[in-house]
């Protein structure tokens, strides 16, 4: 009997136990639950301000892309404009025909303006012919055009230097001066690489000077380079001339006259990504120097695109073509 109800009294000691036990367990999952809730509250409340900032740095970003996007259009039209501008100040094509009936000008901007032009004087009794690289390219670069510009009008028309070195020498001195290059705090170091022919056709003669650029002219199938000084116009140079120098040829010894500038022989491409070269630039007015001034623009502007071939220009391109023979 004693057995009995110490057995009972187990039993009823180890539900009481589990009794206890589940009610734990409840009240614990119960207490986690509720633990869980708030934590889940806290962590929508966190995720509610997080998404609420990301709206809030999404609607400035959007904001201030909107504003770029007004500035870089409105900037796009200046520089059209610019352009536009700066090409109507560049002489008509029609006066490089007017002079020279068989002629061209290839010209290639890097950007929507140029630090390349091209510059022309008819004189009558002589005709002044300038292709000229200034420092730089796109907005720098159509500044120092428009400076250049004006300062061959005022030393050709208004002073009435036509010799090709006065004019560079005359030129050098000017730019130096416009941009302040002699001063002690100067930070300006720009110029132009230049080349120019004054042609007088009475004399069957041409005069060329030139500030780092050459004169390239073909007789027959032979093509044939007279180097320029090697000294740039302006950039305020040490150990600069005094003088640059005049090379003389006549009518005879030229068939076709090219002036250029170095962003022809410098474009790279081809299958190697190489420079276009002077010795490229060479072979190719080999080949087409005996045509007609239009068709060898299309055979320039063809070989060039053809070894750009999906590279970026790096430079302004520019290059006038001249039969000196075929006088309007």
């Amino acid at each position: 009997m004693i057995q009995e109800k110490s057995f009972i009294f187990s039993i009823d000691f180890y539900l009481v136990l589990l009794a206890v036990f589940t009610v734990s367990v409840i009240i614990g999952y119960f207490v986690n639950l509720q633990r869980l809730k708030k934590r889940n509250k806290e962590l929508e409340r966190i995720i509610d301000e997080r998404i609420a900032d990301i709206r809030r740095q999404n609607q400035q970003l959007k904001s201030q892309s909107l504003k770029l996007e007004s500035y870089f259009e409105s900037t796009s039209e200046s520089i059209k404009y610019a352009g536009k501008i700066q090409h109507a100040l560049l002489p008509h094509a029609d006066l490089l025909k007017h002079s020279f009936k068989d002629s061209f000008i290839y010209l290639s901007p890097k950007e929507a303006i140029s630090g390349d032009f091209y510059w022309m004087a008819d004189l009558g009794d002589k005709i002044i012919i300038a292709v000229v690289d200034c420092t730089g390219h796109g907005v720098p670069g159509a500044f120092m055009s428009v400076l250049g510009s004006t300062l061959l009008d005022q030393i050709v028309i208004d002073k009435k230097y036509w010799q090709p070195d006065l004019i560079l020498t005359t030129l050098n001195n000017m730019v130096e001066e416009a941009l302040k290059q002699h001063q002690d705090n100067n930070s300006t170091y720009d110029g132009f690489d230049i080349g120019l022919c004054t042609i007088i056709p009475g004399q069957q003669e041409i005069l060329f000077a030139g500030a780092k650029r050459p004169l390239v002219y073909a007789k027959g199938q032979e093509v044939m380079f007279i180097q320029g000084d090697k000294y740039a116009i302006g950039g305020g140079q040490l150990n600069h001339p005094q003088h640059y120098s005049t090379k003389r040829l006549t009518f005879p010894e030229i068939d076709y006259l090219y002036l250029y500038t170095d962003g022809v022989a410098d474009q790279f491409g081809g299958p190697e990504n190489k420079k276009f070269s002077r010795n490229r630039v060479t072979q190719l007015l080999t080949e087409i120097c005996h045509l007609k001034g239009e068709v060898q623009k299309e055979k320039i502007t063809s070989a060039i695109e053809q070894w750009q071939a999906g590279y970026d220009q790096l430079d302004d391109m520019l290059m006038i073509g001249i039969n000196i023979a075929d006088r309007s």
